[in-house]
């Protein structure tokens, strides 16, 4: 309308009368309400609803498969069953402003089904759906589950969320203000533009430039609801704040949400001076940045599990197995390979899924999961090519590709070289930090190892995965001869994960090193069970420790323990 207001209305008015309306009568639907750029229907039946909503919006893709994006006429479509009011000529209930609300969570040229709908249509009716929700819709107290119908309209469409990415998808908002203050207003630009430059050295994330969210304006929740601006962004998750004055100082108060759910994920208060604002500012960018990752990985692997298998696309795959592969247990590191296959089966160019397939293939032979080590070593650095080939800026999966050329080829210097590639291209990625530490220790550079695993935990000290960075940490701590804080690092990645083999050997060195033999002992005789192929001759032979003499103090102290 802004664009073109004559040629949209004629446009608009063709489609109605000549498509819109006649396939609802043609499915048996009633007009009850006409607002002018939307209807309220009723069908008798759920399935001739469905069917009416899935036929008229493939009619309307393909009568505009030759226009162009921003000439696209696209609507939205929500379905949901229940008892109403006749009044009038008009239809009124709870139920009518069930499927109003739920009409704003489809995308556009998309059908939304509540939960009710889809559990009434007999399962060979049932179109190919992506479960999501619950959704907290507006005036409703309870919240309402619901189903996207996939490939309902299909065109696709770049104004639906979330984008096709490899990457959860987020903006940041100006914070919004609340008072007055010239000072207040300059702040709340400037906090927005250190939050999205942390956040874009996460290459994690898939996050909207700051120069396409200023244009909301720090006074844009006046006009704009949070979940309209997600839609024009399209974006799945929004960072919101506010600013307030608050007895001559001024409070900042940061959210995340997810704009599908409506779930309030994380939020963060800080009450400052005015001479700390731009400290505060860095504070707050590198907090959200730290904590950000992790919960939406989470968010998103939830998602994920809800869809059908069958709909599950390589980032999902990816995520659930990145989920099962750190708990070690047999069935699960078997899953975890079998959810990386399909990933990249689904998706050959995926670099990611290939360098975790990598990483599996280094644990399988780290863990003595295989008698074929050979082959496993192989597989891994064929994996890790193939990733580091496909992106090469991408610091997982060079960071990925720098462990397995130091811990299988025993090639330090250059993973050095490609660790720093990776720290280059991605400041924030705690991987990069974490993996390039034991290189460090391999190479007898004792506190640069320690530093990096340390600092690896504080960029993401929310990790679920976090033990991991412990275990790296104590074994730093090791080979910088800190024997008693390695030990008490390992002892804590013992108790999260005490299937982790590579841990359980640094701790058993470290406790025969502080002359605790029998409590090693005790340890060395949990990793008998865990691998019992394992053997100190063969170990020494590929582990990667540069120094011969360190190398054989430590295998020696694995051997005093039982091993």
């Amino acid at each position: 309308m802004e664009r073109d207001e004559r040629a949209t209305f004629s446009r608009w008015m063709h489609l109605r009368s000549h498509h819109v309306v006649p396939s609802i009568g043609a499915h048996g639907g009633t007009v009850v309400n006409d607002t002018g750029d939307g209807y309220l229907v009723e069908f008798p039946t759920t399935l001739g609803a469905v069917r009416w909503a899935i036929a008229l919006q493939h009619d309307l893709s393909r009568l505009q498969a030759g226009a162009n994006d921003a000439d696209l006429m696209q609507i939205r479509i929500a379905i949901h069953v229940g008892e109403v009011f006749h009044s009038a000529g008009n239809i009124y209930g709870e139920d009518v402003n069930i499927v109003a609300r739920l009409q704003q969570h489809s995308e556009p040229g998309g059908v939304i089904l509540s939960n009710s709908v889809f559990q009434d249509l007999e399962i060979e009716h049932r179109p190919d759906c992506e479960l999501i929700g619950p959704l907290f819709l507006k005036n409703i107290e309870r919240p309402i589950t619901a189903h996207r119908v996939s490939n309902a309209s299909p065109r696709p469409t770049d104004r639906s969320y979330p984008i096709t990415t490899h990457r959860p998808t987020i903006a940041v908002l100006p914070f919004r203000i609340i008072g007055d203050g010239s000072l207040e207003r300059y702040f709340a630009e400037g906090i927005a533009h250190e939050i999205v430059g942390s956040l874009s050295s996460l290459k994690e994330l898939f996050v909207i430039a700051s120069s396409s969210t200023l244009g909301f304006g720090s006074d844009w929740t006046a006009q704009t609801d949070p979940t309209d601006a997600g839609r024009r962004l399209s974006v799945r998750y929004l960072l919101t704040g506010t600013v307030s004055s608050v007895q001559s100082r001024l409070r900042l108060i940061a959210e995340l949400s997810d704009l599908q759910t409506r779930f309030r994920l994380w939020s963060s208060r800080h009450d400052i001076a005015e001479d700390e604002l731009f400290e505060t500012q860095d504070v707050i960018a590198a907090e959200v940045a730290n904590h950000l990752v992790p919960h939406l990985r989470q968010m998103e692997l939830q998602h994920a599990r809800h869809k059908p298998p069958d709909s599950q696309d390589a980032y999902d795959l990816f995520l659930q197995a990145l989920h099962t592969l750190y708990r070690f247990g047999e069935g699960d590191f078997e899953t975890a390979r079998r959810l990386l296959q399909r990933a990249v089966d689904r998706d050959p160019e995926y670099a990611l899924a290939h360098a975790m397939l990598a990483k599996w293939h280094v644990l399988n032979y780290g863990q003595g999961y295989t008698s074929e080590k050979g082959a496993s070593a192989e597989a891994a650095c064929a994996h890790a090519q193939t990733a580091v080939d496909l992106n090469r800026s991408d610091p997982l999966v060079l960071a990925l590709y720098g462990h397995t050329l130091a811990f299988l080829r025993g090639e330090l210097e250059q993973a050095v070289s490609v660790f720093e590639q990776a720290i280059a291209a991605g400041p924030s990625c705690a991987i990069a930090w974490a993996y390039s530490s034991p290189t460090y220790a391999y190479l007898g550079n004792g506190p640069e190892a320690v530093v990096r695993a340390r600092y690896a935990l504080r960029l993401s000290p929310l990790d679920p995965y976090a033990f991991f960075y412990q275990g790296i940490l104590g074994m730093a701590h090791y080979f910088n001869d800190a024997f008693s804080e390695s030990v008490e690092k390992c002892y804590r990645v013992y108790s999260v994960n005490p299937r982790f083999t590579a841990n359980i050997r640094v701790l058993v060195a470290g406790l025969v090193a502080l002359d605790r033999v029998n409590e090693a002992r005790d340890v060395a005789s949990v990793h008998r069970t865990l691998d019992p192929r394992f053997e100190i001759k063969k170990f020494q032979a590929r582990y990667p420790v540069r120094e011969q003499d360190r190398l054989q103090v430590y295998c020696e102290r694995l051997a005093s323990a039982g091993l």
